[in-house]
């Protein structure tokens, strides 16, 4: 049996992974470590890390990026392996795990999840075909309200991806308020939203010309992680989880164009009549074409018999000399 220490087990990630772990046989958490005891483990909880002192096989991270150096010396001086899913380090941090992980094992990644690690490498496809044909992109994020980094380590790993895709010519953007200039085609612009309870939701909008193409992905709870906090485990009708949306916006084909493609038919064959019958001066417009028009040469044929004559419609100006579809 594996057993796992859980460093932050009090927030939101550090319940669903407690929750997660009760359910496996073959895993279990021997103590967290937290800022305060709530009460509500059923191991033992420290809210000083080096008064733990039990055994365990790996340490999980699921924290603030505050209390990452701490975290990287405790597991080096106690040769701890560390899954570091905390994200919002800065640059100096980075390079600590990567000087911590000469020394003890540390698996970092901006998210766990399966789907999304996939999804990165079908954003790398995406953007390759997409960049280059003019689209921009995006990327929405939404979290709890009590998250406190953002953007998401997620999101700059979906941007990482695509840039890395693209040669790293493209630049983020955080936000765009008190700018009052047009989007730069080599930047991806980067949003983040906090609220209620929502566990993770990320977006990546391709927006073209007349088209958008969002890859969307969505966390759920747990049943019992739900169950335990009073939270519904239902997933709305309209936010049931997907992968990819493909949304053909037809915005130009609206009513004035289908009237004008109507008009410009009407006016096609108002020309064309005009041109076999001489209608602009006044001439007779038989109902039916006369044989004799299909002497002209415009290849109309009928076979009414009409005292209008190609002489006298040419006589009185008929258009035999204009193509009828030169509107």
């Amino acid at each position: 049996m594996v057993k796992i220490i859980m460093h932050g087990c009090n927030g939101h990630m550090g319940q669903v992974i407690s929750g997660l772990v009760e359910k496996d046989p073959d895993a279990e958490i021997v103590a967290g470590i937290d800022v305060a005891d709530q009460g509500k483990n059923s191991y033992p909880v420290y809210t000083n890390m080096e008064e733990c002192q039990v055994e365990a096989d790996a340490l999980i991270d699921f924290s603030s990026a505050k209390a990452t150096d701490a975290l990287l010396a405790y597991c080096e001086k106690r040769k701890l392996p560390v899954v570091l899913c905390t994200t919002g380090l800065s640059e100096e941090q980075l390079a600590k795990v990567e000087e911590t992980s000469k020394n003890v094992a540390v698996l970092k990644s901006a998210n766990m999840s399966l789907g999304v690690n996939t999804l990165l490498k079908l954003l790398q496809d995406a953007a390759k075909v997409l960049a280059p044909a003019g689209f921009d992109m995006e990327i929405v994020e939404k979290h709890h309200k009590h998250k406190v980094d953002a953007p998401s380590g997620t999101a700059i790993a979906m941007a990482d991806s695509i840039n890395e895709a693209l040669g790293n010519e493209y630049t983020y953007t955080y936000d765009r308020s008190g700018r009052r200039q047009e989007r730069d085609p080599k930047e991806i612009g980067i949003s983040a939203v906090r609220g209620g309870n929502i566990v993770g939701e990320h977006e990546v909008i391709f927006a073209g010309l007349d088209e958008v193409i969002e890859i969307q992905t969505y966390g759920i709870f747990q049943s019992s992680i739900c169950q335990r906090r009073g939270i519904s485990s239902q997933v709305p009708e309209r936010k049931r989880p997907r992968l990819l949306r493909y949304e053909r916006c037809d915005q130009r084909i609206k009513e004035t164009e289908r009237k004008r493609c109507t008009f410009l038919v009407w006016r096609f064959f108002q020309r064309a009549k005009e041109h076999f019958y001489g209608k602009r001066n006044g001439t007779e417009i038989p109902e039916k074409p006369c044989k004799a028009l299909s002497k002209c040469g415009c290849g109309f044929h009928g076979d009414h018999q009409s005292s209008v004559c190609v002489e006298s419609a040419q006589r009185n100006g008929a258009f035999h000399d204009r193509p009828p579809w030169r509107i």
